[in-house]
């Protein structure tokens, strides 16, 4: 997944299925390599079900996640997480893989985080300005202070003294890219009419490059927070609705 700025995460390690396998009612054992990923018990068997087991996932994920953001990568241990959740660090492994597999599963889980709400409000859209201030909105918010920008930048900054985190979050290995989620998006839009038939690629890349110019750069050459970026931001959902919009010209 790419957001602007130039922080792409897309390759992840095997533990980094492990949530979205469950969510799909995967419940992988273990894959050879000593690792039972979330949704598998150890022997083999059934996965545990119901809403304690995946609380309890999640508390544990938490619990890393404040760990990584307070302390860094380098100086956050399996011991440490397993500490700090009451569990030995032989039953955080068995959960959750190794650190790196960690990492790359709170990742995960904060894009999942970022990318549903934005889905779920698709439908919901009248007009093409509608969908265009409603996106412009979710991805100031998105690059405003999230969590996944935070362990992001963690592992950007730990990557050229750590192995195992080079290329999480320069390379693809079955994470839907930013750049295929808007596809997707606009895709949405143009079915439900509120975009005209055009080449898809180039549409988001335009979107980008807007929302690059008004979060990335505008702050830096006007000194405003990007919360103060209203009327900016409106003004490249409506110049997204003049190139893309249902009546707009083919160029």
């Amino acid at each position: 997944m790419t957001l602007q700025g130039g922080v792409r995460r897309v390759q992840r390690p095997r533990g980094g299925a492990a949530l979205r396998g469950r969510r799909e009612g995967n419940h992988d054992a273990d894959d050879g390599s000593g690792v039972t990923r979330v949704g598998a018990p150890a022997d083999g068997g059934d996965a545990p079900g119901g809403s304690a087991s995946d609380a309890r996932e999640q508390a544990i994920l938490d619990t890393a996640l404040k760990l990584f953001l307070e302390r860094g990568y380098e100086d956050v241990s399996l011991a440490r997480v397993a500490s700090a959740a009451r569990l030995t660090p032989a039953e955080v492994h068995r959960r959750f893989g190794s650190k790196a597999d960690l990492v790359s599963l709170l990742l995960d889980r904060e894009i999942e985080r970022m990318r549903q709400p934005f889905l779920d409000a698709v439908p919901r859209f009248d007009t093409t300005l509608d969908a265009a201030r409603y996106l412009a909105s979710w991805h100031r918010g998105v690059m405003q202070n999230t969590p996944f920008l935070k362990l992001a930048r963690l592992v950007a900054i730990a990557a050229p003294r750590q192995p195992e985190l080079r290329g999480m979050l320069v390379s693809s290995d079955g994470v839907e890219t930013c750049q295929a989620f808007m596809e997707h998006v606009v895709s949405e839009l143009i079915e439900r009419g509120l975009v005209r038939e055009c080449d898809v690629r180039m549409a988001v890349r335009h979107y980008f490059g807007m929302m690059n110019q008004a979060l990335l750069v505008e702050p830096f050459a006007t000194g405003k927070p990007i919360a103060d970026l209203e009327d900016y931001l409106d003004s490249c959902a409506r110049a997204f609705c003049t190139l893309y919009g249902p009546d707009a010209e083919a160029f």
